[in-house]
C-alpha cells in the first residue's frame, strides 16, 4: 500500500497485482515467515490489495493529497527514551489533517459492529499518540483519525466513536427519563452511520431505562415507553 500511494493509483491495476505474486512470496520469506504459512499469508496480502483498489474508500486513502505520506516515520522522546512511530497514511484534505492506520483484522458472520467497536477501543491510544506526535512536530490544523480494514472493506473514524460514547454517557446519566424511539436514528443521521451500528457502538447489550425504581430491558437496545396496563372490569 505504501508503494501504491507513492507511485499513484493510475499505475496500479488488479492485473499488475496478480503478476506480483512471485515478488510478494519472496518478500514474505524475507520477513522470516515460516514456509508452511506463506500460501495463507500470500492469499491475505493479495485480497487486501485487491479490496483496497476496488473500494472507493480505499482508493480515496491512497489517492494523491496535499502533504501526503505513507509509512511516515516520526520519533517521540517519552519517559527518557526515544520511541519511533510509523503512521501508515496521513495527508491534508479540506484543511484537515487525516491520520489513517491500516488493520489486517478479519471478521466473518454477525456482530461486525461489535468487532469494529472493540478494534476502535483497542487502537484508540495509538491514534491519539500519533495525533500528539504530529502536534509536537508543528501541526496546527484540525486532526481526524480512522482505521481502515482492507480485508473486509470497512472503515471506522475514531471521532465518531468518541461522539457516540459521549451521547451514551448522557443517556445513562439521565436514565430516569424515557429515551425517544428516534434518538439512535437521529444520532446516526447526524454522524453518517446506520442506527444498528450506532446502537452496537453504544452497547452490544440491550439498553435499559428506569421507571418507578424498576429497570426495564428491551431487545435490540431501543428503549420504548411502557404501555399502561388495562384495568379489568
Amino acid at each position: 500500500l505504501q508503494t501504491i500511494a507513492k507511485e499513484g493509483l493510475d499505475k496500479w491495476t488488479l492485473s499488475r497485482i496478480k503478476k506480483m505474486v512471485p515478488q510478494l512470496r519472496t518478500a514474505l520469506l524475507g520477513e522470516g515467515l515460516p514456509f508452511d504459512q506463506i500460501d495463507d499469508a500470500l492469499h491475505l496480502t493479495l485480497a487486501g490489495l485487491q479490496n483496497t483498489l476496488e473500494d472507493p474508500k480505499g482508493r480515496w486513502i491512497l489517492s494523491n493529497h496535499e502533504e501526503s505520506h505513507a509509512e511516515y516515520s516520526l520519533t517521540l522522546f517519552l519517559e527518557n527514551r526515544f520511541i519511533r512511530n510509523v503512521i501508515a497514511r496521513t495527508f491534508i484534505e479540506n484543511k484537515t489533517r487525516w491520520i489513517i492506520d491500516y488493520k489486517t483484522g478479519r471478521h466473518e458472520g454477525k456482530g461486525l459492529e461489535s468487532f469494529l467497536k472493540r478494534e476502535t477501543e483497542r487502537y484508540e491510544p495509538q491514534l491519539r499518540r500519533y495525533e500528539t506526535l504530529l502536534k509536537e512536530y508543528g501541526e496546527t490544523r484540525p486532526i481526524r483519525k480512522a482505521l481502515y480494514f482492507p480485508l473486509i472493506k470497512e472503515w471506522i473514524e475514531e471521532e465518531k466513536s468518541r461522539k457516540i460514547k459521549k451521547i451514551a454517557k448522557k443517556v445513562v446519566k439521565h436514565s430516569t427519563k424515557i429515551t425517544p424511539l428516534g434518538l439512535i436514528a437521529d444520532i446516526g443521521s447526524k454522524i453518517g452511520m446506520k442506527s444498528k451500528a450506532v446502537k452496537d457502538l453504544i452497547s452490544p447489550e440491550p439498553l435499559t431505562y428506569k421507571r418507578g425504581g424498576a429497570v426495564k430491558r428491551h431487545k435490540g437496545g431501543l428503549m420504548k415507553k411502557p404501555k399502561r396496563a388495562k384495568r379489568g372490569y
